[in-house]
C-alpha cells in the first residue's frame, strides 16, 4: 500500500488501516520530498512511525506493484504508467480535491481492472 500525502489525513488513513489488517511493513508513506524513509534526516514526530528501509527515490518506483494507492495529496501526481505498473485488480484512492492525483478518465482508461474512488461527489 502506498499513501501519498503524509498530513493529518494521511496519518489518520494510515493507522485506520493498518487497524484493519495491513502489515505495517506493506505500507510506504510519502511526503513532498519523498518517501519516509530511514535514510532522511529531515524526518520527525508522528512521521517518523512511518519511515522504512526501502530505497526508492521516486513515486513510480515506490507504486511499482502495489496493490492499493491512497492519494491525500497533490492534483496529477499519479500517471497512468504508474496505474499500470501496479499489482492486478489495484484499489486506487485519488481524493485531492478539487482536482485528484489522477483523473477519473485517465484512470479508468489506464487499465480494465481498476478499482477507482475518486474524492470528488461527481464521480
Amino acid at each position: 500500500m502506498v499513501v501519498n500525502g503524509a498530513g493529518a489525513a494521511a496519518i489518520s488513513c494510515a493507522r485506520l488501516f493498518i487497524s484493519l489488517c495491513v502489515d505495517r511493513s506493506n505500507l510506504f508513506m510519502c511526503d513532498s520530498k519523498g518517501l519516509l524513509c530511514d535514510a532522511r534526516k529531515d524526518i520527525g514526530g508522528v512521521k517518523k512511525e512511518f519511515c522504512t528501509t526501502l530505497d526508492a527515490q521516486v513515486l513510480a518506483e515506490i507504486v511499482r506493484d502495489a496493490d492499493v494507492f491512497l492519494g491525500v495529496s497533490a492534483a496529477n501526481v499519479l500517471t497512468a504508467d504508474m496505474v499500470r505498473s501496479m499489482a492486478a485488480d489495484p484499489v486506487v484512492f485519488a481524493l485531492a480535491n478539487p482536482d485528484p492525483e489522477i483523473s477519473y478518465d485517465e484512470a479508468m482508461a489506464s487499465r480494465p481492472d481498476i478499482i477507482f474512488a475518486p474524492g470528488r461527489s461527481d464521480y
